[in-house]
């Protein structure tokens, strides 16, 4: 599996919300963080990222390079930090993050 590339924001706008692009990048998260399989992928919200709902269970978030997605990905992860002092409120529950790809590059978020 090769890293997503995109030559411009626009070609990153056609595919950003599809299924058919992402599934195969969701599945491999999926499987790499014992989640497998993942029998039904929908599109989350539209932000800045891709985001998908796998099984009516888990939220997959991908970051790419665009839109600063390192520095993002870490103010996210940050939050999840802050969220788990506060177990009695409502907040998501970080079960994994990491990369699909060397350390600088994609980094997803479940």
């Amino acid at each position: 599996m090769q890293r997503p590339s995109f030559a411009s924001r626009e070609e990153y706008a056609r595919h950003f919300i599809d299924i058919e692009y992402w599934q195969p990048y969701v599945e491999a998260i999926c499987e790499r963080h014992n989640l497998a399989p993942s029998h039904h992928i929908q599109r989350g919200l539209p932000g800045s990222n891709p985001v998908f709902i796998v099984d009516e269970r888990y939220v997959v978030k991908i970051y790419t390079r665009l839109f600063g997605g390192a520095e993002s990905s870490a103010r996210e992860l940050e939050l999840y930090s802050l969220f788990a002092r506060f177990p009695q409120l409502p907040f998501p529950i970080l079960l994994a993050f990491g990369t699909l790809f060397p350390v600088g590059q994609e980094l997803s978020l479940i």
